[in-house]
């Protein structure tokens, strides 16, 4: 069971990795970590009860056949009261169903609730009205329907599994009563059936005990693939050599365009978007909140596919995922929601640690993190600290396109005059293409191009 749940695990994290991002985020964090957590412990469940289920099957069906044997009129009236009490377990397994679904749903909402209570810990704190809100109109309708749908789905179990005992018994008490109204059964026939019908009871209770199981991991399965994750990963997640990624000439965007679905028809449509892009120059995008520049950002490394248009590489247009995947490898990024790993990136020219303690110090961060076996000693910083990390690990990589999402915008000023003045020359004396969404107009006379983004569309500045 425990191989059986890391397999799925492993599974559905490379499905994770290997599905196009645009649907990660349709998704959302919340349910992937439900699916991870709990859809995963629910299938498995269901899995290590199979033994049971085919070893009690078996003891059933012997059980029968006996039965048969003693006498097939017997075996008749149990057949009878099997398909009555089968029918009416299905009408309360069906309706604890339909709550067990309506719970998974609620689930989902649970762990976003989660996250609220320990990614929002600051701002619940200070700020008493934020906290009474989120508790008494978030957190706990969702914890009372959670509880609800579940307390009336096992509810139903309970009676379906109370209705099959009470149908043995039944079945047991009507046999008694021929037998004592006169009927002639054989009192050896009898015997032996109502010892089957006693002897069959245990293996019954323990089927009827499985089908919740099998509920539950179908609605765990059903979740999982409303994720829309891909199904079989593809060679994109498969390690591979390095591969030169030296010979960058040229990256163009033509006539792309991308669309967010909006409510009530309306929807944010980024583009027809047309710039070139060359090493050794730094160009900064600029605009307001909401015109559309992380998805700028996010088509250009090939994190999204365009709606419309193309990206060309080198002359050679991007057509496909394949193309994408090694397209994405020419970026090293840090985005205004990076996320922070403890490893650094193994593909450094020199070694690792003796690279990293160079940086570190250039950022005066040595005081403060060391490296070892290429591993960072912590992640506990404040944002800006950390951004400096983020920087580390991206310089690390060495790739032709560096791509900065407001890095600068958790700096001091101290770190921007760094960052502006001395790292975005650096790395173009090293002819590497800087690609910068900024809004530090001191230093725009840094860029060789600035380009202005206003509700998706992009124009020189």
């Amino acid at each position: 069971g425990q191989g059986s749940m890391r397999t799925l695990r492993r599974d559905i994290v490379h499905r994770i990795i290997a599905t196009p991002f645009a649907a990660l985020e349709k998704a959302g964090s919340a349910r992937l970590y439900a699916s991870l957590t709990d859809d995963v412990q629910a299938i498995i469940q269901a899995a290590l009860a199979l033994p049971h289920l085919a070893t009690n099957a078996s003891i059933l069906v012997g059980a029968l056949i006996y039965a048969a044997m003693l006498s097939p009129l017997m075996l008749g009236i149990g057949v009878v009261f099997l398909i009555l009490g089968v029918s009416f377990f299905l009408f309360f397994i069906n309706r604890a169903d339909k709550h067990l679904r309506a719970g998974r749903e609620v689930e989902n909402a649970m762990f976003g609730c989660f996250r609220g209570a320990t990614e929002g810990g600051k701002e619940l704190k200070i700020n008493r009205s934020r906290r009474e809100v989120f508790l008494g109109e978030d957190f706990e309708p969702t914890l009372e329907s959670f509880q609800k749908h579940h307390v009336a789905a096992f509810t139903y179990y309970a009676g379906a599994m109370q209705w099959g005992r009470l149908m043995f018994f039944i079945l047991i008490g009507m046999l008694l009563l021929l037998k004592n109204v006169g009927q002639s059964f054989d009192p050896q026939i009898l015997t032996g059936t109502v010892l089957v019908i006693m002897f069959v009871m245990a293996p019954v209770e323990v089927l009827i005990n499985v089908v919740p199981l099998f509920h539950r991991a179908e609605v765990a399965a059903l979740q999982i693939n409303s994720l829309e994750l891909v199904e079989r990963p593809s060679g994109i997640l498969q390690v591979s050599k390095r591969k030169d990624l030296s010979s960058l000439a040229s990256i163009e965007l033509s006539g792309v365009r991308y669309s967010y679905p909006g409510e009530a028809g309306h929807a944010f449509t980024l583009g027809p978007v047309d710039f070139r892009l060359e090493p050794g120059e730094v160009v900064f995008v600029i605009g307001g909140n909401g015109s559309g520049k992380s998805t700028l950002l996010k088509l250009l490394t090939g994190l999204y596919a365009p709606d419309a248009g193309k990206i060309v590489l080198n002359g050679k247009p991007i057509i496909n995922e394949h193309d994408r995947e090694d397209y994405r490898q020419l970026f090293s990024a840090v985005f205004a929601d990076f996320h922070l790993f403890e490893r650094l990136p193994p593909d450094a020219g020199l070694s690792t640690d003796e690279l990293s303690l160079r940086y570190l110090e250039r950022l005066q961060l040595a005081d403060k993190v060391k490296v070892e076996d290429g591993r960072l000693s912590t992640v506990l910083l404040s944002q800006g600290q950390r951004k400096r990390l983020a920087l580390l690990s991206a310089y690390l990589e060495d790739r032709p396109v560096y791509v900065f999402d407001e890095w600068a915008a958790d700096q001091d000023p101290y770190f921007k005059e760094v960052f502006y003045h001395e790292i975005l020359p650096d790395l173009k004396k090293r002819g590497k293409l800087v690609f910068v969404i900024s809004h530090d107009d001191r230093y725009f006379s840094v860029a060789d191009r600035v380009l202005l983004l206003e509700d998706g569309q992009l124009r020189a500045a």
